[in-house]
């Protein structure tokens, strides 16, 4: 998270729900909140250069074929599964309330 420049204008801020939207009845019913504050997500793009260094390290990787509702594909996988698209949307996320 040190080296991202959070105030990028390419980065689009996506923050959390308040209040938040639970999938749960047990943490909807609480009298508590779970975490202490919410952490805002970052949304930006692969540009041509990101494109160019996923493709050409692809086979570095290594490989996972998940699936299913906890499953994230890596934008290598996207870059993959989707050669045509010119871009494709990427996700920053912090570890945790202090990192």
């Amino acid at each position: 998270g040190r080296t991202i420049a959070w105030s990028d204008l390419r980065l689009s801020a996506q923050p959390s729900e308040t209040p938040p939207t639970f999938l749960s009845y047990r943490n909807a019913l609480r009298d508590s909140p779970i975490a202490p504050s919410v952490i805002t997500c970052f949304m930006t793009h692969t540009t041509d250069e990101t494109l160019r260094i996923v493709r050409e390290s692809s086979h570095t990787l290594p490989t996972y074929q998940g699936d299913g509702p906890r499953y994230c594909p890596s934008i290598a996988t996207k870059v993959e599964r989707f050669p045509e698209a010119r871009r494709h949307q990427v996700w920053l996320e912090s570890a945790g309330l202090g990192t």
